[in-house]
């Protein structure tokens, strides 16, 4: 878990990757299929605490965007040994270091 001192709040690392949303609860109910892949994921006792709080009682929307999700992670996949994912990984990496 990434957790911010000042304001307290707590976001999940799923694969490596910083979920980072200020409201996660609403963004996940928008996203059902997305939640079960991301619980399968989280690798972490204290991942998956966080994610069955955040989806203990939620109202699920009707229109699903995990497809769309999905669709963008496709595209990312397919793309990233561009350049431009390159800097950006080694910015996130000098930042891991750090902290």
């Amino acid at each position: 878990m990434l957790k911010c001192d000042k304001c307290e709040l707590a976001f999940p690392i799923i694969d490596k990757i910083p979920i980072m949303l200020i409201d996660f609860k609403k963004y996940i109910s928008q996203h059902r299929i997305l939640s079960g892949k991301i619980y399968r994921l989280a690798s972490s006792k204290e991942v998956k605490k966080f994610l069955k709080s955040t989806l203990d009682g939620i109202i699920w929307e009707n229109d699903d965007k995990s497809r769309i999700e999905e669709r963008w992670t496709q595209i990312y996949n397919n793309n990233r040994n561009n350049n431009f994912y390159k800097i950006i990984k080694s910015h996130i990496e000098k930042f891991q270091k750090v902290n």
